[in-house]
């Protein structure tokens, strides 16, 4: 059936994660090729490293990828997504992933306005994310749909529910050839 929404802050559904992991590239993606050892590679990072406890990740984020937009995928770029889907008038049902970040609950509670544990440095190319509590496993959840870059032209809307009846910018191998609709998706290459 049609997917109840497409925009990765939203999405639950399998049919919506099959579209928008052609749309959005996350910082990892987990090889399932040894089915008996997965794998977690980057994607739009190209390294991670964690301190001693694993409270502290740092994605160093690759300088050659491009939004359907052509304008370029930065640290700053997940900083946007993560905000935006963390605001409690906005956030979806995966949003509780932000708790596992620190200042994640306080953001999704409305006790803050954003969330305390991520520092962009659009400079030196890297994303430090503290967690709320040592997380071992955090650079394959950080590959999950909802850690998603956003574009800046995500802040121009003045509703953010909008994002995904329009021409969805991603940064993804497709891009919407047009608007989707509960009859169809299309897609088509991305050159960015």
């Amino acid at each position: 059936g049609p997917a109840e929404h497409l925009d990765p802050a939203l999405s639950t559904e399998v049919s919506a994660s099959q579209v928008g992991e052609s749309l959005y590239d996350g910082l990892t993606q987990v090889n399932y090729t040894d089915p008996e050892n997965p794998e977690v590679q980057g994607q739009v990072a190209e390294s991670w490293e964690g301190n001693d406890d694993a409270t502290e990740w740092t994605f160093t984020i690759r300088d050659d990828l491009f939004f359907s937009d052509e304008t370029q995928v930065l640290p700053s770029s997940f900083e946007r997504a993560w905000e935006r889907a963390s605001d409690p008038d906005f956030a979806g049902d995966y949003s509780y992933l932000f708790s596992f970040i620190e200042g994640g609950q306080e953001k999704l509670d409305g006790a803050a306005e954003e969330i305390s544990g991520i520092e962009a440095d659009d400079d030196a190319m890297t994303l430090t994310v503290t967690m709320s509590a040592p997380y071992a496993n955090f650079p394959a959840v950080a590959g999950f749909k909802l850690f998603a870059p956003m574009p800046e032209a995500v802040e121009e809307l003045e509703d953010q529910n909008e994002w995904e009846n329009g021409l969805m910018v991603g940064n993804g191998p497709f891009m919407l050839d047009e608007p989707w609709n509960d009859q169809q998706v299309m897609l088509v290459p991305n050159q960015h």
